[in-house]
């Protein structure tokens, strides 16, 4: 059954750190981030990191982990979390986690004749999950011009979900797909070009835990990517995905060590 494209959700913006310029429009945002930039004065920020843990891998039985990563220049955004609930009451921990870019372009054609713009957001990462009531979704979504696509991908203790896409409201030339793990908006402009559009990317993973055993790992990735043809580009941000992308292997590997530990822990009280 397809579902509504999912949009940001309201209590996100309690605990996302957002970097933007309000001269213009470049926004950035890692979950748990510590940077803030509000104000009449610019702010050229392009890399937020966020963290946050309560707990003690291998020692408390109640563990939560969350660590993230968003930089627009070279639009890699990334998301890692582990979390247990062995034992005692529930643990109170967000449940829904976030990054996202949104920058603003200036369109400049080269030649006479269309200029096509191609959005691009690969999506790359996994879960585990264990306890009868556990779930997690894991999420990526692209807009341009008003066309979205949106991906997700469900995890429960003994299945998960395809990579599913749903393509929202496109026309005017442009159209949206899902190619592989790649979401792909493309828009074809032959007349006048847009005044001042958006390019929108975003990470998201949504989990419910609700008994005693739950055990929650994920690790998630996203790739964003803008591709021109027949046309020059002005972005809010000068530096605007001009670096080739880095994978956030340090951080993965180390949300997976802490997993690891939590469940050493757990099995030595259990013996």
């Amino acid at each position: 059954m397809r579902r509504p494209v999912r949009l940001p959700i309201g209590i996100l913006g309690a605990i996302l750190a957002i970097v933007a310029t309000p001269a213009s429009a470049h926004v950035i945002s890692a979950q748990n981030g510590g940077t803030n930039c509000y104000g009449d004065v610019p702010c050229d920020a392009t890399h937020v990191d966020g963290s946050f843990e309560v707990g003690v891998p291998g020692v408390n039985t109640n563990f939560y982990y969350v660590h993230s990563s968003t930089n627009s220049d070279t639009g890699h955004m990334s998301l890692a979390s582990a979390l247990t609930w062995i034992d005692g009451l529930r643990p109170s921990n967000a449940q829904d986690l976030a990054d996202s870019i949104s920058e603003h372009v200036v369109l400049q054609r080269v030649n006479p004749g269309p200029v096509v713009v191609r959005v691009t957001l690969v999506l790359g990462g996994g879960a585990h999950v264990e306890g009868p009531l556990s779930s997690l979704n894991l999420s990526g979504r692209i807009d341009f011009l008003g066309c979205s696509m949106f991906a997700d991908r469900n995890y429960y203790a003994t299945t998960v979900t395809d990579l599913e896409g749903v393509e929202g409201s496109c026309d005017g030339g442009t159209e949206a797909e899902l190619v592989g793990s790649a979401l792909v908006v493309t828009a074809t402009l032959a007349g006048t070009l847009p005044t001042y559009p958006e390019v929108q990317a975003q990470l998201q993973a949504s989990y419910v835990y609700d008994a005693p055993g739950s055990v929650i790992d994920l690790q998630w990735e996203g790739d964003f990517s803008v591709e021109l043809t027949n046309a020059t580009a002005i972005w809010d941000s000068p530096t605007f995905l001009t670096q080739a992308p880095e994978p956030g292997a340090d951080m993965l590997g180390a949300a997976s060590l802490l997993v690891l530990a939590m469940r050493a822990g757990t099995a030595r009280r259990q013996r």
